[in-house]
């Protein structure tokens, strides 16, 4: 599941990555952005391994169980960070993961930390830190 998707970069990506018989669940607040994420993967021949998903503003709204979310620079922006990750562990499956990643020039030290409290309050473990260039990333589990 890509959390946040916008224009579906990263969704793209991964629905070339699990395959025909892999889906990824694009999900994003904006049905703007789930259109042209839907009409980019059907130019690429992808659109039938993505689940296009209208979120609301506090729940994402997703109740099929997941492998992976990716929350890509989109954590920060949420109301309630405690909520989101709550939210995330109802849907992860067990043994799920999440990498979980924040704008570096955008999201402080401070406020990057604050927000991985946030989803180690909610059931997830620290797994390792994650090199992505120009963010603070981490991935979590169940």
């Amino acid at each position: 599941m890509d959390v946040g998707c916008g224009m579906g970069y990263f969704t793209l990506g991964l629905a070339e990555l699990v395959g025909d018989n892999g889906q990824v669940i694009a999900v994003d607040l904006q049905q703007e952005m789930l259109d042209i994420t839907l009409k980019r993967a059907t130019k690429k021949g992808l659109e039938h391994r993505i689940i296009l998903h209208r979120a609301e503003p506090t729940a994402i709204g997703v109740t099929t169980p997941v492998d992976l979310i990716l929350a890509f620079w989109m954590v920060h922006e949420t109301p309630d960070p405690e909520k989101f990750f709550a939210e995330i562990v109802s849907i992860l499956k067990p043994a799920g993961k999440i990498v979980y990643t924040e704008p570096a020039f955008h999201v402080s030290d401070k406020q990057y930390r604050k927000i991985l409290s946030a989803a180690q309050k909610s059931g997830l473990r620290k797994s390792q830190d994650l090199k992505i260039a120009f963010s603070r990333a981490t991935l979590l589990t169940l």
